[in-house]
């Protein structure tokens, strides 16, 4: 291994900063694998690196439990999770478990979680690989994304946006944590 967890964690949550700043369709699509690797993965970085800090992780969202889903369409529903797009709404802070498990989009009878966009964009659009869908519900996704790129930017990158923002805040207290602790494990690479 060239790097420890802990470097891999601290360079991907750099490179994570450095798409979401770019903002460019492709940079959005491959940060979403960045989160995949960071939080949505069967062992996800975050929890191999907060193993020795059992850092209590908060993701911060917009809370819409008042609110419903926008309407853009009649088959297609979207809400930001974002509290740095919205202006004087309740937010409420999220463990990991339930962040994924948070409805983000809708498109006729399907909804989308946060872990549904990751895991799609990731691996239907290139945020890791490319590949066929799988399944009635990537299927569908595929549609919803047919359905909104017209838009420009897509309405994809701007959930992708909203939730890169939420997972880098989220995961700072884990980073400085990192950051100020001497690393450990991990090989060094030859000079």
């Amino acid at each position: 291994m060239l790097l420890s967890d802990q470097d891999l964690f601290l360079s991907v949550m750099q490179d994570l900063r450095n798409r979401v700043s770019a903002g460019k369709v492709y940079d959005m699509i491959k940060a979403c694998g960045l989160c995949r690797h960071l939080i949505a993965d069967k062992h996800p970085l975050a929890h191999a690196v907060n193993r020795d800090h059992k850092i209590e992780l908060v993701f911060t969202v917009v809370d819409w439990d008042s609110f419903p889903l926008s309407k853009i369409r009649m088959d297609i529903k979207w809400f930001t999770i974002s509290p740095n797009t919205m202006l004087e709404r309740e937010t409420v802070g999220l463990s990991l478990k339930q962040f994924l498990a948070h409805k983000l989009l809708g498109f006729h009878q399907f909804d989308f979680t946060v872990c549904d966009v990751i895991r799609n964009v990731s691996h239907l659009m290139g945020g890791v690989h490319s590949g066929p869908p799988y399944g009635v519900e990537e299927r569908a996704f595929l549609a919803f994304q047919r359905a909104i790129k017209e838009t420009d930017p897509p309405l994809i990158v701007y959930a992708i946006t909203a939730i890169c923002e939420v997972v880098i805040k989220g995961l700072e207290p884990l980073e400085s944590a990192i950051a100020g602790a001497p690393l450990r494990g991990g090989i060094e690479p030859q000079s």
